[in-house]
């Protein structure tokens, strides 16, 4: 059986069209990087395109960078992505001939660009891996229903946190990690002493 080459990246060993596209526009780039530098013409104009031209050939040779856990493309990590670019070919482009930082003008409002990346990555990465749990536990209580009101079963918080708890359900714990107290009567207890009337 011949497996197909598709145009996108599947499931299957196979490598896509985009993806040889994308080995070949940075193949292309570092080849164009190598001759200006030969030539003598590299400044900083042709190293911020060739960036820019490699990491879009990165995005097309490596799909899975721009994918959640949950296999899908994530406009979040694109976004994240693109910013990252956007600011290196800056920085690439005005400071290549420049000899030091101050001269390139890298004050606090780019330091407040470059923390604002960083931030909206961890806040991507944080949700990404909440609501892959959630799908996950889910998934899980979906496909056994007849074990999710067993006395064995476990919750599907339980599963998404990493916890295996089978507590049956006279001992499910109350959310904070304690058993609840089973008040019983006892005839020889007082009162006094914590017996039941």
């Amino acid at each position: 059986m011949v497996m197909q080459r598709r145009l996108l990246s599947e499931s299957d060993n196979k490598v896509s069209y985009l993806q040889i596209i994308g080995f070949a526009v940075i193949l292309f780039g570092l080849v164009y990087l190598f001759i200006e530098q030969i030539a003598g013409k590299l400044n900083g104009d042709v190293v911020s395109i060739t960036f820019f031209t490699i990491m879009l050939g990165i995005a097309l040779a490596f799909p899975d960078l721009l994918k959640d856990p949950s296999n899908n493309l994530s406009t979040m990590r694109i976004g994240v992505f693109m910013m990252i670019n956007v600011v290196s070919l800056l920085l690439l482009k005005i400071g290549w001939e420049q000899t030091s930082l101050k001269n390139i003008g890298f004050d606090q409002y780019w330091m407040g660009i470059i923390a604002f990346i960083f931030g909206a990555k961890a806040t991507q990465s944080y949700f990404e891996s909440k609501i892959s749990a959630l799908a996950n536990a889910q998934a899980t209580a979906s496909a056994n229903p007849q074990n999710a009101t067993g006395t064995n079963a476990i919750n599907p918080v339980q599963q998404a946190t990493g916890t295996t708890s089978t507590a049956t359900n006279e001992e499910d714990l109350d959310g904070c990690g304690i058993t609840p107290t089973q008040l019983t009567t006892d005839a020889g207890l007082p009162a006094s002493k914590g017996g039941m009337a």
